[in-house]
């Protein structure tokens, strides 16, 4: 076997193909075989940067009351408006393509990520492919959002990266990697960044703690947020430090609280659930707090660490599970196959058994991320089950158009489910309910409008969404209603509203009062 394996061509670019394929094959998938999920903010950031002559606009038109600010870190907006200018693709079309390519080269990072930390080539395919296809991981980055996303999860694995190499042997060619890619995590993805500080300060705190080490850490990150300077500079410059400080206090991810304690320990317990077993990727899961305590018993400290820090502090399960998958394998190459290994009747047979091990994991670990990203399986994930569709079909494309042409351009709407993150980019018309991007607005409530919009979502009456809006102070001129919310039988019996638009899923109801 070790002979066949030494005579196959290029066999040093297999683990990179590996690499790339596994994570690009999810996407595919779930391209292929799902509606996709339209992330109508996205696409709306990335069209004002193209109005805009690629200079950073002051805010967001439509998504609210008078817009909101763009204080979101904007990277992935100039790539999504640059692919959308220079090829004439579609804004959608444009961050689908950019989500295959970002998948691509993250699963190239992860795989460097993983050389840094194991010895073994075979043990470094393993823990790409499982992070590449876990569902935890890759539904953020599959779905068209990756083309943000995944830029600012690839920056955060590139500081991950340099950060190892450069505790390891201190090379300033690290150090410039690694000032580089924190300045552009924090230019892509407001998590990505503070999650690559995170581990790269998990980094120097587990394997260095110098003097010196502090000073190439200081430089990074003094280095990384100046970098970050022609974003966040422009917004200070535009509106001020209230954006920043909105977003921060209105959707903070830290949490140290008994709640977040008692969701850790069932988390580390890993007690298997029918959802859960349908996956063969997530088997490795369960290994990964033994992987800890195994790491922890060979003073190995950066993993265990930081998968407890991640935890409490992003509450975000990419980052988490990225942890855990890899102590998993850890424990699964180092500690399980190695005993295996030696109960075998030759040395032939212990490859066979490492190789093996490396055959099924792939296989088993595609087929179950392929099969979650056609939605041949559903997921409960947090209690949604619509997590990889759209919300937006053809019926609500016909309606969108008839509301730019025939509604004037000052027009107020509410709008029911989904749609209202959609409604606003495709008719430009306001809606006031949308909650997206309202995080970074003060004078917004983010998690006041976030709850008005899922309450709004559960009223079955026209003449209960009437009513509730008025009392949060909305007074739309129109409302956007998919029927299959609404009981229909409702929406002609109200005074003072008449129906200007229906199709076969749609209801736009104007006010005449």
């Amino acid at each position: 076997m070790d002979q066949f394996s030494e005579n196959l061509p290029y066999k040093e670019y297999y683990p990179y193909l590996i690499a790339i394929v596994s994570p690009i094959t999810i996407v595919a998938a779930y391209n292929l075989f799902s509606n996709p999920k339209i992330p109508g903010l996205y696409l709306a950031m990335a069209r004002e940067i193209s109005n805009n002559g690629y200079l950073l606009p002051e805010t967001i038109p439509h998504f609210t009351e008078g817009g909101i600010p763009f204080a979101y870190p904007p990277l992935g907006f100039y790539f999504i408006a640059l692919v959308h200018d220079i090829t004439g693709m579609e804004y959608l079309s444009a961050t689908i393509f950019l989500s295959f390519v970002w998948n691509g080269v993250l699963g190239l990072l992860i795989y460097k990520i993983a050389q840094e930390l194991f010895d073994d080539k075979i043990e470094s395919i393993v823990a790409t492919v499982l992070a590449t296809t876990a569902p935890a991981i890759f539904w953020y980055m599959a779905i068209p959002g990756g083309a943000v996303r995944g830029l600012g999860y690839c920056f955060f694995l590139a500081t991950v990266f340099f950060g190892l190499c450069l505790y390891s042997d201190f090379d300033r060619r690290w150090l410039i990697g690694a000032t580089v890619s924190f300045g552009l995590a924090v230019l892509s993805h407001p998590l990505c960044g503070y999650a690559a500080g995170l581990w790269f300060l998990t980094i120097y705190l587990t394997k260095d703690r110098s003097i010196s080490g502090l000073v190439h850490g200081t430089i990074v990150a003094v280095g990384g947020v100046s970098i970050a300077s022609v974003w966040w500079g422009t917004v200070l410059l535009h509106t001020g430090i209230d954006p920043f400080l909105a977003g921060l206090t209105s959707g903070s991810r830290v949490s140290l609280s008994l709640d977040s304690v008692i969701k850790f320990i069932r988390f580390a317990i890993k007690v298997p659930t029918l959802e859960q077993t349908q996956y063969a990727s997530t088997v490795a899961f369960y290994s990964g707090s033994l992987g800890g305590l195994y790491l922890l018993a060979r003073r190995k400290m950066f993993l265990p660490v930081v998968f407890v820090v991640s935890w409490f502090t992003t509450g975000a399960e990419r980052f988490v599970y990225l942890a855990e998958i890899l102590m998993a394998v850890s424990f699964l190459y180092e500690g399980v196959l190695p005993m295996l290994q030696s109960k075998a009747t030759s040395q032939e047979w212990g490859q066979i058994v490492k190789r093996g091990a490396l055959v099924a994991i792939i296989l088993l670990s595609v087929l179950s991320g392929v099969m979650y990203a056609s939605n041949q399986y559903t997921r409960v994930y947090d209690g949604d089950t619509t997590l990889m569709t759209s919300g937006w079909n053809a019926d609500d494309q016909q309606a969108a158009n008839w509301i730019h042409e025939n509604t004037p351009e000052q027009s107020t709407f509410i709008a029911i489910g989904a749609a209202s993150e959609k409604l606003p980019f495709y008719a430009e018309r306001t809606v006031l309910n949308v909650p997206w991007g309202a995080e970074f607005d003060p004078n917004q409530d983010f998690q006041a409008l976030r709850l008005f919009s899922h309450d709004l979502s559960k009223s079955s009456n026209f003449d209960d969404i009437v009513k509730k809006s008025i009392q949060h102070g909305f007074d739309a001129d129109y409302y956007y209603i998919p029927k299959i919310m609404v009981n229909q039988s409702t929406v002609n019996k109200m005074d003072g509203y008449e129906v200007v638009f229906r199709n076969n899923g749609i209801f736009l109801i104007k006010s005449i009062e």
